[in-house]
């Protein structure tokens, strides 16, 4: 069984590399939501794990939240999807929902996901924008002991 999982890991690991870079298991939404905090639209990609129903509002998934790194944007990240699917396909970890808030603020694209004078209160967009943003989008658990950045 290990075997197994250890195998079906490494090919779902090696389809980007095969040129199937837009296989996924999952879905991905990019969306557009008014932030209070920075007093402007922002964006961010979100990645539903595979069977993600809306419309069955008793399964619940934890929230796992992805920073970028400065002077990119989430979109550079698309390679840790086949990596997730590995490991939802292994059963090395349980189901979850992904999100990446966009941290791109110029002028030197780089917010550092804190609140400046300089780049506006994206540590605030994260914690009373977006958190509650997903929770009432999704089907989250709510709490904070089921989310991660």
């Amino acid at each position: 069984m290990i075997k197994h999982k250890i195998l079906l890991t490494l090919a779902v690991l090696l389809i980007p590399m095969l040129g199937f870079s837009q296989f996924n298991l999952g879905s991905v939404q990019d969306l557009k939501f008014y932030s209070k905090s920075l007093n402007h639209e922002a964006r961010m990609r979100v990645y539903l794990p595979p069977g993600y129903n809306p419309d069955n509002p008793v399964k619940k998934y934890p929230v796992i939240i992805s920073l970028h790194g400065a002077s990119v944007g989430y979109e550079v990240y698309d390679f840790m999807y086949p990596i997730v699917d590995g490991l939802w396909l292994s059963g090395s970890i349980d189901h979850f929902i992904l999100v990446m808030p966009d941290g791109l603020a110029p002028p030197f694209n780089g917010s550092f996901y804190t609140n400046s004078d300089l780049y506006g209160n994206y540590e605030d967009m994260i914690s009373e924008d977006i958190v509650p943003y997903i929770d009432s989008a999704y089907h989250t658990y709510g709490k904070r002991e089921f989310r991660a950045m």
